[in-house]
């Protein structure tokens, strides 16, 4: 008979929980729970590890700086304004230049996912995109440099389905591809990101019946 990992942990057999950790993964499971930060905050953005980036900001309170205070949690992509906090387009946590905030506490989420860092082909002056490799969806994009192509260099990440502009890069609407701006005429790039867990997901993990002991 087959079972959900979660009906096995629940159990808490001792004979079982060690198998059941391990399929689940536990590690894993347990950097999605909310995450506490306190830290200092450098040109508007408090900078997070690539490993646990920031997808919900569920509470912030700036510590030092020009305003101080409690903090609205504002979507993902938005640009704050005044008396706000934002997931960034990286996955960092953004406040308002407006407040000049230097040191903040936050508690949020953390996008679930691996980080790779693929050397990708670009298609200059057709799509301007990239397919990341293995079918991979990005959930995020932390980085780009473009390699070969009219204009090489780091390119600025700009918010996921909007069209690039010139020195930018960003996930397209398909989350397998990267999209560069048609004026760079970029044909190569490394890019680094965190992966969607797809049927990995920990929440599909647990739930699953497919566990047989």
């Amino acid at each position: 008979m087959s079972r959900s990992l979660r009906t096995i942990l629940n159990e808490g057999n001792p004979n079982k929980v060690g198998d059941a950790l391990h399929a689940l993964p536990a590690g894993s499971a347990l950097a999605l729970i909310p995450r506490t930060v306190r830290g200092a905050v450098v040109a508007d953005i408090l900078v997070l590890p690539s490993t646990a980036k920031c997808a919900v900001v569920l509470s912030a309170f700036a510590v030092a700086g020009g305003a101080t205070g409690q903090l609205a949690p504002e979507l993902a992509g938005a640009t704050p304004a005044a008396g706000e906090a934002a997931p960034s387009v990286t996955g960092d946590v953004e406040f308002a230049a407006a407040d000049a905030v230097t040191e903040a506490e936050v508690i949020y989420l953390a996008f679930e996912g691996t980080v790779f860092s693929d050397l990708i082909s670009v298609d200059a002056g057709g799509t301007e995109q990239g397919s990341l490799l293995q079918g991979r969806r990005a959930a995020v994009l932390l980085s780009a440099e473009a390699l070969t192509g009219g204009a090489p260099g780091v390119d600025a990440v700009a918010a996921r389905g909007t069209t690039p502009g010139a020195g930018e890069a960003v996930i397209a609407a398909d989350p397998t591809l990267i999209e560069f701006a048609a004026a760079d005429a970029v044909t190569s790039a490394t890019v680094t990101y965190v992966a969607q867990p797809g049927a990995a997901a920990v929440g599909l993990v647990l739930d699953s019946d497919t566990q047989a002991f």
